[in-house]
């Protein structure tokens, strides 16, 4: 249901330097209790690379129904508090190499998903075809 009634997604890869994987997983951990301290419920998929990235990388996505389901979050700042957000950046300076966000869309007509992804938005995800237009009677000029 949480995949079928999505249009978006945003993906955040975060590159970490050599050496310093526990120091982010730690923060990762540490923003994970902040969220859920403040009640939030807007699910955070973390994963991290297992092959093909130099390095490692973590993938930390969010879903949206609309581009607006972003707006109005609580910021980091304000779950974190300001030593933790202090304590955040510091991190974030040491460990991370580089981050990289994408928004993408998902496009029904192009898209194959399972009958249960379906089954929570059928008009999305199975469209009707668009009406044809019917043609215009031929002026007898």
């Amino acid at each position: 249901k949480l995949i079928g009634e999505s249009r978006y997604n945003r993906t955040t890869v975060i590159r970490i330097r050599p050496g310093r994987l526990a120091d982010y997983e730690e923060q990762l951990r540490t923003n994970k209790a902040a969220r859920e301290r403040s009640g939030s419920r807007t699910p955070v998929f973390v994963s991290q690379s297992a092959a093909g990235q130099q390095g490692t990388a973590f993938y930390i996505t969010q879903l949206a129904k609309s581009l607006g389901d972003w707006d109005g979050a609580p910021s980091l700042p304000s779950l974190l508090g300001p030593d933790g957000y202090r304590r955040y950046t510091a991190t974030t300076r040491e460990a991370v190499l580089s981050t990289e966000t994408f928004i993408n869309r998902y496009l029904p007509e192009l898209s194959n998903p399972a009958e249960n992804v379906v089954s929570a938005a059928p008009a999305f995800w199975r469209p009707k075809p668009a009406a044809t237009p019917k043609p215009k009677p031929a002026t007898g000029q």
